[in-house]
């Protein structure tokens, strides 16, 4: 099935989805995108950069400019206005402002959007509405300035009363939040992806042209870049941060009978990755500071067992490379840096992953540097390794059918490296938009009565996460839930206190450290895009809870 189009209509892209209509007199220009089953009213004009989804119906007289993308589901009025300049003079050079329409939310006739806004999944904006700040999911906003006035379910019907609700016609549970500007998330993917538009689509098209999908030329450049961007000889891309910590430590011969020292505060997946090879995860607690793991308890934590440690860059802040180095460098250990959550991050004006014999990347989606969907990465200066590791991951392959070990499926798809690839090149860019929002909460933070993170000075933070501590940690999560913020805790079970690791010996308060971060971490909302209104707004929220801190 084909697109539909009037006569009179121009239709300049080649993205336009099955089943859609455009009628007279519109004009959809090349670099546009439009999904499937999409009606487009008389006298549109969709620019190049405008990204709208499947089902959306746009009435007559409506313009979608670059910068404006549209999900699943939303009806726009007739002449509705969309705008992308802050700014907007007659000669003066201009910065696109991006605005998202979140799934299912409805906007009425001749309607005003400010650019750089997100309306909420599920929410209506009243006809002839001037909206100057984000709309939050299911909220029924009207006036000029537009403000909250009421509740709407996903059917369309009007809730009332506090929230969650029940809708009396279709029986819906309706989560909304009333009286704010707008649900910050703790973590955006959608304003990443609009920030990507439309050069995202045209790598996927390109990738899906070539027919290429598994280790081919997207995934060769791919380790090409990565590799020099952190300053090694090579890289291997594979699938999960996971497989990354696994196959690195196997390709130095970690395996049963041995042990493996890393930190007690960290995800599972760095004990993980050790055990997968036979070997024993071996704890020690980190620096009260800096959160990474202590040289000191590294030390303590050696045994004649021991081959290697695995310091991992935790929350986006590098570990004390020099020393845990020089106590791996006496012992004789293999380094293997666990930098899944560290992308670009610095130690001592040097780029992680390049300390180590080898080091492990997550391409999580929500990390720093994330595919769109599970992906990694091993990046090593020792070429034997990365000879090791691209064997493991493709069956032990030397050449087409002819395998020399007992590998593994552990490969990164052809569609994941072109992401990959375009994200890297904005990937500073990215980390240094989170360090101005990590220097914003760090300036306020303290007045409210929080402990904000610490970046050692001679480190480059980049803020995967940012964490703070507070002792009424639950209380002041729920206290900002109900007022639409997100947070998350990292890690409200420490590895050594989980039911997967009891095997392992470790008793509580054997972490003290540790423990004091279980009970007291509480992961603040952080990504490039976050404005410095909704830090604001997280502060102001927090300082309001403050009697209770």
């Amino acid at each position: 099935m084909a697109f539909e189009r009037h006569p009179t209509a121009l239709v300049e892209s080649d993205a336009i989805g099955d089943g859609t209509r455009i009628w007279a007199f519109v004009h959809v220009l090349a670099g546009a995108v439009i999904g499937r089953g999409c009606n487009v009213g008389d006298h549109c004009y969709i620019e190049a950069g405008a990204v709208i989804g499947d089902d959306v119906t746009i009435k007559n007289g409506v313009s979608i400019w670059d910068g404006v993308t549209i999900e699943r589901g939303v009806f726009i009025g007739p002449n509705v206005t969309l705008t992308n300049d802050r700014r907007p003079r007659s000669r003066a050079p201009w910065t696109l402002s991006r605005t998202l329409i979140r799934e299912g939310a409805t906007i009425g006739a001749n309607a005003t959007v400010l650019p750089g806004l997100t309306i909420g999944a599920f929410s209506m904006v009243a006809a002839g509405a001037v909206v100057t700040r984000d709309v939050p999911p299911h909220a029924l906003v009207i006036g000029n300035p537009a403000r909250v006035e009421g509740v709407v379910c996903a059917c369309g019907a009007t809730v009332r009363g506090s929230s969650p609700q029940t809708c009396r016609d279709c029986g819906r549970d309706v989560e909304a939040r009333h009286g704010v500007a707008g649900a910050i998330p703790f973590v955006d993917l959608g304003a990443n992806v609009a920030d990507l538009s439309p050069d995202v689509f045209e790598v996927l098209r390109r990738v899906v042209a070539a027919g290429r999908y598994i280790l081919g030329p997207e995934v060769a450049a791919f380790e090409r870049e990565f590799a020099a961007y952190c300053g090694v000889d090579g890289a291997v891309g594979l699938d999960s941060g996971t497989s990354a910590l696994e196959l690195a430590l196997r390709a130095l011969g970690i395996g049963p009978g041995d042990e493996g020292v890393t930190q007690a505060n960290t995800f599972i997946a760095t004990a993980s990755g050790i055990r997968y090879t036979g070997a024993t995860p071996v704890l020690a607690d980190v620096d009260p500071v800096t959160y990474t793991l202590d040289p000191a308890a590294l030390e303590r934590a050696i045994t004649p067992r021991t081959k290697a440690v695995i310091p991992v860059h935790l929350y986006g802040q590098p570990a004390s490379m020099t020393a845990i180095g020089a106590v791996a460098a006496a012992h004789g250990l293999a380094v293997v840096e666990d930098a899944c959550q560290a992308h670009g991050a610095r130690y001592r004006d040097r780029i992680v992953g390049s300390f180590g014999d080898a080091a492990a990347f997550s391409f999580y989606p929500s990390k720093n540097l994330g595919a769109f969907g599970d992906a990694g990465a091993v990046v090593s200066r020792r070429p034997d390794v990365l000879e090791r590791v691209r064997g493991l991951r493709d069956y032990g392959q030397t050449a087409k059918y002819e395998h020399a070990v007992v590998g593994y499926n552990r490969r990164l798809d052809e569609l994941h490296a072109a992401v990959l690839r375009l994200k890297l090149g904005r990937l500073d860019a990215w980390n240094d938009r989170r360090r101005e929002a990590a220097a914003l909460y760090d300036a306020a933070l303290p007045g409210v009565g929080v402990v904000p993170p610490r970046a050692a000075p001679d480190r480059t933070h980049v803020y995967h996460v940012y964490a703070i501590r507070v002792r009424d940690r639950d209380g002041l999560r729920a206290h900002l839930a109900t007022l639409g913020i997100q947070t998350g805790i990292h890690y409200p079970v420490p590895v050594h206190l989980q039911p997967a690791c009891a095997d392992l010996g470790y008793r509580r308060g054997d972490f003290p450290v540790t423990e004091v971060l279980a009970a007291e971490e509480l992961s603040l909302p952080m990504y490039p895009e976050i404005s410095a209104e909704q830090v604001k707004r997280v502060v102001d929220a927090i300082g309001a809870f403050g009697g209770r801190l």
